[in-house]
């Protein structure tokens, strides 16, 4: 008999858990609770909604790609460098000798003798901090740091090289994913019992052929009776503001220092800017980031465009000492049951890679 993996959460973790089970050749069901699948990677009209960046040093992402032929569909960003702002300032600091840049102060006003001062804090650090950890640079778990610089300096000189999707990060990791495997919408899991998942209109029996990857955020435990080892945690947002032009721009990528505009991506008829760590408080948040970023496109004359806000509540949770602790191994107290997602305990932060990495680690468990 085919064994079968029943995988509950249509995001990353769990397309990931689905398409590395089924290259070991087990039955792979999938269930979604939302019509559409992907998780925190989804559309905002044909762009994404975010700035999804990946670096060299995801090489389980850039595997999960290659085992669904879309490793092509990702590109370095310009002279695979990290571009900055600082008003009419300007910087580059090139990802293959991202350090030793930082040494010789490719960054203004940082050197090797003030690597840690104010200035390289503002201009450097937090920036990047925010962007990695989604979490205030004085609140990241010190921890998870040392585990991210491992990771980097594993890679090699290409581990900090800035990729973006060509098209969309959907089209290239979400909708090449489905072939092959048996997916069911409309499905949201309501309780877990050690051989039995509960959904609203049918239950999944657990046994030595039929076994779970629970795939889910950290944030879904708290509507599901289940009786695994889990304790809640604090969520943090991220808010993405997209700004809709008459006329196409070229492509950029910056992120800017100093603003409450953080990262920059500008895309046909879209700039799409990423704010982390933050959910809007009043109803100005639109014109106050076109001001900070319409210099930067020659259109300091034009009045604020149409646009979209997009929140995301739950995006992460917040990477402090209590978020090493409430992490998870993949396998639990249940012989049928496994997790994964991005809070689960992978040594990363709660990212793409972090996302891709659980579900194989799950699915190389799960009949291991």
């Amino acid at each position: 008999m085919t064994k079968t993996v029943h995988i509950v959460g249509g995001g990353l973790s769990g397309l990931s858990a689905a398409v590395h089970a089924k290259s070991l050749g087990f039955s792979v069901k999938l269930y979604e609770a939302s019509p559409q699948l992907g998780g925190r990677i989804k559309k905002v009209s044909r762009h994404d909604n975010g700035t999804h960046l990946l670096v060299g040093a995801y090489r389980d992402s850039f595997e999960y790609l290659d085992m669904i032929g879309t490793r092509d569909q990702l590109k370095a960003t310009k002279g695979g460098c990290f571009s900055m702002s600082e008003g009419p300032l300007t910087w580059d600091i090139p990802a293959h000798s991202f350090f030793r840049s930082l040494l010789t102060g490719a960054v203004p006003g940082v050197n090797a003798f003030n690597l840690f001062g104010k200035t390289a804090q503002r201009r450097v650090w937090t920036p990047l901090i925010l962007a990695i950890y989604n979490t205030r640079p004085s609140c990241v778990s010190r921890k998870l740091v040392w585990q991210t610089a491992r990771e980097v300096l594993r890679a090699g000189q290409d581990g900090l090289t800035p990729y973006l999707a060509i098209g969309t990060l959907y089209d290239a990791f979400v909708a090449p994913a489905l072939a092959g495997i048996d997916v069911i919408t409309g499905a949201r899991l309501q309780g877990v019992e050690a051989d039995r998942l509960q959904f609203k209109t049918m239950d999944v029996v657990l046994n030595g052929d039929n076994r779970a990857i629970l795939a889910l955020p950290l944030s879904a435990y708290r509507h599901i009776n289940h009786p695994l080892d889990i304790a809640h945690h604090t969520d943090r947002p991220i808010t993405n503001v997209h700004f809709y032009l008459e006329q196409p721009v070229g492509e950029r990528f910056f992120g800017l220092v100093n603003t409450l505009s953080q990262w920059v991506h500008a895309k046909d008829k879209m700039i799409s800017v990423t704010i982390s760590d933050y959910q809007p408080n009043d109803d100005k948040l639109a014109q106050k980031v076109w001001r900070e970023i319409c210099f930067h496109f020659d259109k300091a004359e034009t009045n604020c465009p149409d646009h979209k806000i997009v929140c995301e509540k739950r995006a992460t949770p917040l990477q402090d000492k209590g978020f090493c602790k409430v992490r998870r191994a993949v396998k639990t107290d249940f012989p049928h049951i496994f997790m994964a997602g991005d809070w689960t305990e992978t040594k990363l932060p709660a990212t793409i890679e972090s996302a891709v990495r659980s579900g194989k680690m799950a699915a190389q468990s799960v009949f291991g």
